[in-house]
C-alpha cells in the first residue's frame, strides 16, 4: 500500500504516503478510505505527509484527485475542517 491512515488521534486523520507508486486498486482505496471518514458524521482534519514521495503521481491519479476533490466541495455535510499537506519535494509542492 503507498498510504497508511493513522486514525486513532480522530479527529486528526494523519495520511502517510510511503515512496511507492500506486496501482489503480489501491488508489480508489484511498480516496474511499477517505470518503468513509463522513460516515462517521463528525468533524475531522487532514494531515498529509508527502514528505516521503520521491516520484511524481500519474496524470490520471491527479485528475481523479480533482474531480474527488469537486465532488467533496459539493456535499452539504463538509466534516472536513482544516487539512494540512507536509511537503518536502518542489514537484510534489506544484502539483
Amino acid at each position: 500500500m503507498f498510504v497508511k491512515y493513522h486514525s486513532e488521534n480522530f479527529p486528526l486523520i494523519y495520511i502517510e504516503f510511503i515512496n511507492k507508486s500506486p496501482n489503480p486498486e489501491e488508489w480508489d482505496k484511498f480516496l474511499n478510505d477517505w470518503l468513509e471518514l463522513y460516515s462517521f458524521k463528525k468533524d475531522f482534519i487532514l494531515i498529509f505527509d508527502t514528505r516521503q514521495i520521491e516520484y511524481f503521481p500519474p496524470i490520471e491519479y491527479t485528475m481523479k484527485m480533482i474531480h474527488f476533490m469537486d465532488e467533496l466541495k459539493k456535499r452539504k455535510d463538509n466534516y472536513l475542517k482544516k487539512n494540512l499537506i507536509l511537503v518536502n519535494n518542489q514537484t510534489i509542492k506544484n502539483i
